[in-house]
């Protein structure tokens, strides 16, 4: 009988303690420290998901590469021949030269990423000029002009000086596309070399 009694009492003492550990963890308990420390956890240096690292060290990881690469076209930039001006010069020649008066200037304005600060006024100041004189556009004339060989008079990359000669073959077409006249002329193409990279700085039509 005392067992059983005591059993009873050993009861509702273990009741007691559950239940008042269930109202502690409910109304008493602190969860936000718990979630301070995730919180803290989850404002951590995000990783980025190409590289693993925290965003600013990316950043400045791209940023080193962005000056290798450019240290490395500074490199690549030295090693261009006069050869290389040479192919570079022929394919600008037969888009300089090849034009109609009903193509809006397109020859030049679509030559000008590869011209120097000096030649880019004199292709905006020519633009103008012709465009001022109000040449009537209604007879249709034109010219082809196709680089049959070029020569280097000057390549220095030094001083950042280059001449080329190129020969050219041109078809001129006046009143109709088949009135044509064909005829050889030659054009000095000189280079000069603007913050490490090459670029065409004049652009002279010879006699026949």
């Amino acid at each position: 009988m005392n067992n059983r009694k005591y059993i009873g009492i050993l009861i509702i003492i273990v009741g007691l303690i559950a239940f008042a550990g269930f109202i502690y963890f409910m109304f008493f308990y602190n969860f936000s420290s718990g979630n301070l420390t995730q919180k803290k956890k989850n404002t951590a240096a995000p990783i980025t998901a190409t590289s693993g690292l925290p965003a600013e060290q990316s950043s400045e990881n791209s940023a080193q590469r962005a000056i290798i690469n450019v240290k490395k076209q500074d490199q690549s930039e030295k090693k261009i021949t006069g050869n290389d001006l040479k192919r570079l010069a022929a394919s600008f020649v037969e888009r300089f030269g090849s034009y109609s008066n009903q193509a809006n200037y397109g020859n030049i304005r679509d030559l000008k990423i590869f011209m120097s600060v000096k030649m880019k006024k004199w292709a905006d100041r020519f633009i103008k000029e012709e465009a001022d004189k109000n040449t009537d556009s209604g007879i249709y004339y034109g010219i082809m002009t196709k680089a049959a060989a070029a020569q280097v008079n000057r390549f220095d990359n030094d001083s950042g000086l280059a001449e080329i000669m190129v020969n050219t073959q041109r078809r001129k077409a006046a009143g109709a596309p088949n009135n044509t006249v064909s005829f050889q002329q030659n054009i000095i193409v000189n280079f000069i070399k603007e913050n490490g990279v090459w670029k065409v700085d004049s652009a002279v039509w010879q006699k026949r």
